[in-house]
């Protein structure tokens, strides 16, 4: 359910709860309110005739009396049929509904109103009473004289009261009905237009895809809104990077599979169509220094792709010489036994302790060592070391006895697949690109050089955050 539907039909709710609660409140005071005005109109008209009938008997003139009400009857044109809404040219519609008796103490009807019953309307007792009479309502007041013992009964028919409490109680619905009726309305309005920022946000949101996933303009909202709006954008600039990540990671392994599935394919048919048993063997050497350049790419590839540091965790305190002789011991382990057996550690490994990615070192000492590996002779030497600088940052070098790199290409190091000979070694390209990318996590930076006669050396420059005493 939308946010302005929830509001309509919450603001009808209560506008028509509202309505009940006064509805039935008014009703109720009108009907106690009615009732005393009506109940003291009946005393006062009984007051009246107390002030006429407070005398001896031979001094009130029934008779005339009588005759005066007999000629008021003859004019009184109205139907006496209780729903008649004619008026007399001298009277009121409501005069049927209001009767007048006195009676003697021998209960012989004295005088009469003309709508009054020619029996006793109430008992001969004192007071307040309510009578049904013909299918209505009456109330009664009924008092007796003392000075000849008349009793006067007026009476008003109850729908008289029915009427006037519909009238006020519903022309007192009126007004609030319609005054919460417009503040309904105002509401909707004023939380529409409120509402707007957030649906043209929302509408925003709505456009982005996964190859649209452009921040979101924020100028014009408001500043409740600004925080969701930056917290989105970041989300979509981490989601943008993802697909990014993934989707370079996808090339890579189109790119760089390729080439090598393709040559293997070539030396397997070649080796298949030789008989001679030289051409066939040397045919399996390339197929298998090409699996194991593809194995190598794969994993130097997943290792790329897992680059993340939201996925790396918190850095912890390493020693830096264990990180180093755990990368060497691997290598050792591969092709490189006999380059690795000339590789000089220098001391200075063995006490510096680091706030890093373990794991990353080691990948990282790994790839440089490698590559020195690669391109340097097997009588060769490897130099690794490490130093402080006089501003508390760490030199980490790798220096190899290989050929170097030109000048021009010096400057392309450490680019994803930038290889100096591809022709004449099995490198992909990829790990000094991987270094690169560990270094930048660190927020470390790269520099390469060429040494004299011959040789390249690697250095990474470790900010002084990254050393401890701990």
């Amino acid at each position: 359910m939308s946010i302005r539907r929830f509001l309509l039909i919450g603001l009808l709710g209560i506008l028509l709860l509202s309505s009940a609660v006064i509805f039935f409140f008014n009703r109720y005071q009108t009907l106690v309110e009615v009732g005393e005005l009506y109940d003291t109109q009946l005393a006062q008209t009984s007051r009246i005739l107390q002030g006429f009938l407070n005398r001896s008997a031979d001094e009130i003139d029934f008779d005339h009396l009588n005759s005066a009400l007999l000629t008021v009857t003859e004019n009184y044109n109205a139907k006496d049929d209780g729903d008649s809404d004619m008026r007399t040219n001298e009277g009121h519609e409501y005069e049927h509904k209001f009767a007048i008796q006195i009676w003697d103490q021998e209960s012989n009807l004295l005088v009469k109103s003309p709508a009054a019953p020619m029996y006793a309307i109430a008992d001969f007792k004192d007071g307040y009473s309510i009578k049904q009479i013909d299918g209505f309502q009456w109330n009664v007041f009924t008092h007796r004289l003392d000075t000849n013992g008349y009793w006067i009964i007026v009476a008003e028919r109850g729908d008289i009261r029915d009427e006037m409490i519909d009238e006020l109680t519903y022309s007192s619905l009126i007004g609030p009905f319609a005054g919460m009726l417009f503040l309904a309305l105002g509401v909707i309005l004023v939380v529409t237009r409120g509402l707007k920022p957030l649906t043209d946000l929302s509408a925003q949101i709505s456009e982005r895809h996964i190859d649209k996933l452009e921040p979101l303009e924020l100028a014009q909202a408001p500043k409740e809104l600004k925080p969701l709006g930056q917290a989105v954008n970041i989300l979509m600039e981490r989601v943008s990077q993802d697909v990014e990540h993934e989707r370079r990671f996808l090339g890579d392994i189109a790119h760089e599979l390729r080439t090598p599935l393709a040559a293997m394919k070539l030396n397997a048919q070649s080796g298949l169509q030789s008989k001679d048993i030289y051409a066939v063997q040397q045919s399996l050497i390339k197929i298998v220094r090409g699996v194991d350049r593809s194995s190598r790419l794969i994993e130097q590839l997943l290792t790329l792709a897992r680059l993340d540091p939201r996925a790396l965790g918190e850095q912890e305190i390493c020693v830096l010489g264990d990180v180093a002789h755990e990368a060497i011991n691997t290598l050792s382990q591969r092709h490189y036994k006999n380059t690795i057996a000339n590789l000089n550690l220098s001391d200075e490994f063995t006490n510096l302790r680091m706030v890093a990615y373990p794991d990353l070192l080691c990948v990282m000492f790994r790839n440089l060592i490698e590559n020195a590996c690669r391109y340097t002779p097997e009588s060769g030497t490897i130099e690794v070391h490490a130093e402080r600088s006089h501003e508390g940052s760490l030199r980490i070098t790798v220096s190899d006895q290989g050929p170097g790199v030109s000048e021009l290409q010096l400057q392309s190091l450490g680019r994803r697949f930038f290889r100096e000979r591809p022709a004449d070694r099995m490198g992909s390209g990829l790990g000094l690109s991987i270094v690169a990318r560990i270094a930048e996590l660190h927020s470390a930076r790269l520099e390469f050089c060429n040494l004299q006669p011959h040789g390249l050396q690697v250095s990474v420059i470790f900010p002084c955050e990254c050393l401890t005493t701990v």
